[in-house]
């Protein structure tokens, strides 16, 4: 079973975050999940669609408004060899 996986918009997250008075540990305790968890995820790493949605739930917001679209057909890029 393949896990679709999404990467959050870290400014949207922060401007809600901070809008609300929200800290990590408080998105943590509402979406019921752990403190690197959400963490990871708004600073950009990918996350499951699941977490993704716990963390928009936790900010009170649909998890379209979060989710940054990228094309999995493109290569991740990678500075390592570049000129």
């Amino acid at each position: 079973m393949v896990r679709e996986t999404v990467v959050l918009d870290q400014q949207k997250i922060r401007r809600y975050r901070l809008k609300r008075a929200l800290t990590y540990k408080k998105i943590a305790s509402v979406s019921g999940l752990t403190l690197p968890t959400v963490a990871n995820a708004v600073h950009g790493r990918r996350v499951t669609l699941r977490t993704a949605t716990e963390i928009a739930r936790a900010l009170e917001l649909p998890v379209e408004d979060l989710v940054i679209l990228q094309d999995r057909a493109e290569p991740e890029r990678c500075s390592v060899g570049a000129a």
